[in-house]
């Protein structure tokens, strides 16, 4: 989703009804599918439905309001006409993008070296692979964590962790600041906004190694306690250390959506911990690239606000939905298969709640705050 370039979006106000506006196409159509009935989570005995096909009414008429709200095609191209270098030196530029931004984030005291070196036993910047879209059919980013004992370190048995890019999504994102720089009025040069691409994409992948390494850290130090026991204390210290920066989150950062259970906070705060660092690296890649500082920090924000208008979009749908957390992710992923089955784009449908991550990133400051908190806590 967050590949796209965003719809043109505006505020919600109340409609006939009480209803809200909603103006993202895809909350839309899911704001509409509920609307027409066209979806349900119980039957008319008021019970309730485990199968998707039982839920989804109509998908004919889900497809035909869908193409009215024109939802594209799964395989229309994005990112045409954009013209990159070739893969080898695209993947070499990205790697030192990466670490360009790494390195502002120690001057800027966001990071510091003994934090980075630890995330470096993760993923290091070398750990960067570029691939084509013909992979696969791969057009995102991607950081998979392949451990089977997420108690060590993968160079204590392995090897590290691949930041994976499409160019695909470099190409869409080099278009979508291309259109924030445009409403601006900043010319950026296509060097500009491609080290501004793969700044922002590179370093949003690397911050999960940031956050998994601290995780990692925190259970090795917990299993080390005298009294731990395998059998009984595995999942409770597992618990503790997947939350050595989310619980200082809570203590700088509202809840993205108010009333979220505790598993679906986890999932957003993974991602708006990525997403504050990646929100960052535009600015710093602009700057270092040449443009003036109020500039870079005007588009920084303006890419910021405009994820901030689309949350606020949602919140409207969820409080038209009037539906709770596992409702709502039942309809989100019940719309996205109905597309997918029907090779309409299902990006346009947040995969809940890790997509809603994505649209508010930590500030700097409550980066900086959470972060040296949660290694304080690894140094006690």
């Amino acid at each position: 989703m967050d590949a796209q370039s965003p719809d043109k979006l505006t505020n919600s106000p109340e409609n006939e009804g009480g209803r809200k506006e909603v103006s993202f196409r895809g909350y839309k159509l899911l704001d509409e599918v509920k609307r027409q009935n066209l979806w349900r989570n119980k039957d008319d005995k008021g019970n309730l439905l485990y199968n998707d096909t039982d839920r989804v009414v109509d998908p004919a008429k889900i497809i035909e309001t869908a193409t009215a709200l024109q939802i594209p095609k799964a395989d229309a191209e994005q990112a045409a006409r954009v013209e990159l270098p070739p893969l080898n030196e695209l993947e070499q530029m990205s790697q030192q993008a990466l670490r360009a931004c790494i390195h502002q984030a120690i001057q800027e005291g966001v990071l510091t070296a003994d934090q980075v070196n630890l995330a470096y036993r993760m993923t290091r910047p070398q750990d960067v692979k570029i691939i084509s879209r013909d992979d696969l059919g791969f057009t995102g980013g991607l950081n998979l964590d392949t451990r089977y004992d997420n108690s060590l370190f993968p160079d204590e048995g392995g090897d590290h962790l691949t930041v994976t890019v499409s160019d695909t999504v470099v190409k869409n994102r080099i278009n979508h600041y291309r259109e924030l720089a445009e409403k601006a009025g900043a010319a950026l040069t296509q060097d500009q906004l491609l080290k501004a691409a793969l700044g922002s994409l590179t370093f949003h992948e690397w911050t999960h190694s940031l956050e998994r390494a601290f995780q990692t850290q925190a259970l090795k130090i917990l299993k080390s306690s005298p009294t731990y026991d395998d059998n009984k204390d595995y999942w409770t210290v597992y618990g503790a250390s997947q939350d050595i920066i989310a619980k200082h989150a809570r203590e700088v950062s509202m809840p993205i959506v108010p009333g979220l259970q505790e598993s679906n906070y986890q999932l957003t705060h993974i991602e708006q911990f990525a997403t504050g660092m990646e929100l960052e690296a535009i600015r710093m890649m602009l700057e270092q690239s040449g443009v003036d500082r109020e500039t870079a920090k005007e588009l920084s924000e303006a890419a910021r606000e405009e994820r901030a208008t689309r949350l606020k979009d949602f919140q409207s749908l969820k409080d038209n939905l009037g539906m709770d957390d596992l409702a709502t992710e039942n309809l989100t992923g019940d719309i996205r298969r109905v597309l997918l089955n029907n090779q309409l784009d299902s990006g346009y449908i947040p995969s809940l709640w890790k997509d809603l991550g994505y649209l508010k990133g930590y500030t700097q400051t409550e980066t900086k705050v959470m972060v040296q908190k949660a290694w304080e806590d690894l140094q006690a």
